[in-house]
């Protein structure tokens, strides 16, 4: 069982117990795997192939929900510390060899084709998360 599932799993069996508590903000367990459906669905429309997938990931509640109906869709979450530098993020996103980059845009996430080309050792291609 992945993290998605275990998500999914406790919003059917938990309910209106709390999943997330940030800023005050209580999401329930039913609310955040309706959440996360409902993001993934929307995502769907962007791409359908499976990818790796870069994305500045802050400790937000709409991050967090992003972040697990990217990998709902079965793609490979690149999470970029937001702190990280330009350098950082680039020499990270290139390791993992990322496909996609995933911003927001005016109407909701948007995948953007990543450039960060590069020819790795097999080591650096095994990616974790």
């Amino acid at each position: 069982m992945n993290i998605v599932e275990t998500i999914l799993d406790g919003s059917a069996r938990h309910g209106r117990r709390p999943a997330i508590i940030r800023d005050g903000q209580i999401l329930e367990y039913e609310n955040l795997g309706r959440k996360v459906c409902d993001t993934a669905e929307a995502l769907r429309t962007e791409t359908s192939v499976p990818a790796r997938v870069g994305m500045p990931l802050a400790n937000t509640v709409d991050d967090i929900v992003l972040a697990l109906a990217v990998m709902l869709n079965g793609h490979t979450l690149i999470a970029l510390p937001p702190n990280a530098t330009d350098h950082e993020k680039t020499v990270h996103l290139q390791c993992c060899m990322a496909e996609f980059l995933l911003g927001r845009g005016p109407r909701g996430p948007v995948f953007t084709p990543a450039d960060v080309a590069g020819d790795f050792p097999e080591a650096a291609r095994q990616i974790a998360f």
